[in-house]
């Protein structure tokens, strides 16, 4: 039996299930949260001192995207709207609801 809290089932159905089967996203579109997940889930994972694979849904914390974000323009130099591109795509890992997406990105806009 699975584990629910782990969150890599949940990545997984998010991409496959989520993205291509129920919004029907672009490929291009389908790539960009891929590669917001390859940054953010090492990042996270470094943060909390454990292996990829053992995080949690509960370990993706809007306080730590935040810090991704900063993290991408501050060490990888990447511009606002590049940083701005991978913030909707890690919404989904504190919440799907308007108001959490809302709150993160208001916390988000203080590093423009």
């Amino acid at each position: 039996m699975p584990n629910l809290e782990l969150l890599g089932p949940w990545v997984r159905r998010f991409l496959i299930e989520h993205l291509i089967a129920e919004r029907s996203l672009s490929v291009h579109t389908q790539h960009g949260y891929r590669d917001t997940l390859r940054l953010l889930l090492p990042f996270v994972a470094s943060k909390a001192s454990m292996a990829a694979d053992r995080l949690r849904v509960v370990d993706i914390a809007p306080e730590l995207v935040c810090k991704f974000l900063a993290h991408l323009e501050r060490d990888r130099r990447c511009s606002v709207a590049t940083r701005n591109q991978r913030l909707r795509p890690s919404t989904p890992w504190h919440g799907s609801s308007e108001n959490t997406a809302r709150n993160t990105w208001s916390g988000a806009r203080r590093f423009e």
